[in-house]
C-alpha cells in the first residue's frame, strides 16, 4: 500500500480518528470502571504544543521525528514517530474517596487507555488514510509516558496534568 511520506497526513489521520471515535471509547471506559469518575470528551485537538491552552481536556498530536529507510523491499519506508498528548486540569475533582491529584492521574491514565483502544480498534486501523485513498502500512503502539502534574506551587492555580501516548506510523512510498 503506497502512502504519502508527509508526516502531516499521518497526524491529520490520527486527529480525524480520535475526533470521530474517542468519545465512544471514553464512554465505554466510564461504564467499565463504574466509579464516580466521568471522563470528558476533548474540547480541542491541536497539531502543535502550545505554551497555554484555553479549554480542557485537549489533545495534541505532533510528529516528533520521521526516519526514512530507502528501498526496503519495492518501496521506501517512512517511520513517523507521533506523540499524542492529553492535557487536562484538576477542575473536575470531586470524588469522596480520591484527592484531586489522584483523580487527575486516573483521568489521564484512562484517557490514554481510550486513545490506544481507539487507534488500534480494527475498524480504526482501516481508516488510517494518510494520502487520498492510500493507507499506512502499519500503526504501532510504542509507549505511554509517565504522567506529569504541574501547579502545586500556587494554591490559586489549577493543577495541570499531561500524559503522552507514543505511536509510530510506517508508510511505504
Amino acid at each position: 500500500m503506497a502512502g504519502s511520506p508527509n508526516s502531516e497526513n499521518a497526524v491529520t489521520a490520527i486527529k480525524s480518528i480520535l475526533g470521530s471515535d474517542l468519545a465512544a471509547k471514553l464512554d465505554a471506559l466510564d461504564t467499565a470502571y463504574g466509579d464516580d469518575i466521568v471522563l470528558e470528551d476533548p474540547v480541542d485537538y491541536w497539531e502543535q504544543t502550545l505554551p497555554q491552552y484555553d479549554a480542557f481536556p485537549c489533545v495534541v498530536v505532533v510528529c516528533r521525528n520521521t526516519a526514512w529507510i530507502p528501498e526496503q523491499g519495492p518501496y521506501d519506508v517512512h517511520h513517523h514517530q507521533i506523540e499524542i498528548d492529553v492535557v487536562t486540569t484538576d477542575r473536575y475533582a470531586g470524588t469522596e474517596s480520591l484527592k484531586p491529584q489522584e483523580e487527575l492521574t486516573r483521568r489521564l491514565n484512562r484517557t490514554a487507555e481510550a486513545i490506544v483502544n481507539t487507534l488500534f480498534a480494527s475498524a480504526a486501523s482501516k481508516k488510517l488514510t494518510v494520502s487520498g485513498t492510500a493507507h499506512a502500512d502499519r500503526l504501532y503502539y510504542v509507549s505511554t509516558d509517565r504522567i506529569q502534574l504541574r501547579g502545586f506551587d500556587d494554591p490559586d492555580l489549577q493543577i495541570m496534568g499531561f500524559v503522552t501516548v507514543n505511536v509510530e506510523v510506517r508508510i511505504s512510498c
